[in-house]
C-alpha cells in the first residue's frame, strides 16, 4: 500500500513530508537506491520514498510504501496451507 497522505504518521511522528534526518534520527534506517531511492525501515516494514538522488538530511519524504511480511499474508489468506 502506497500512502501520499501527510495525515499518515508513526507514532514517533513521521511520514509524508518527513526529512531524511528525521528518520534517521527516530529509526534505523537502510538506504535504498534500488528502483529509485528511498530509505527503508525494516522494523515497521515500511520504505519511505524521496524525490531525486541525494540521502541528504534535509530530503523529504514523498511518499510510503507498507509492506507485509510474506508469511503473515499467507498465514491469514491460506490458514489451512500450513496444515
Amino acid at each position: 500500500m502506497s500512502v501520499y497522505d501527510p495525515r499518515f504518521r508513526t507514532r514517533e511522528g513521521v511520514g509524508v513530508g518527513s526529512t531524511i534526518g528525521e528518520l534517521r534520527r527516530a529509526y534505523d534506517v537502510r538506504l535504498n537506491r534500488e528502483e529509485g531511492h528511498s530509505v527503508v525501515v525494516p522494523a515497521l516494514s515500511m520504505t519511505f520514498e524521496i524525490n531525486g538522488t541525494r540521502f541528504a538530511d534535509s530530503v523529504r519524504v514523498t511518499s510510503v510504501w507498507v509492506w507485509s511480511d510474506p508469511n503473515e499474508v499467507r498465514a491469514r489468506r491460506c490458514p489451512r496451507a500450513g496444515r
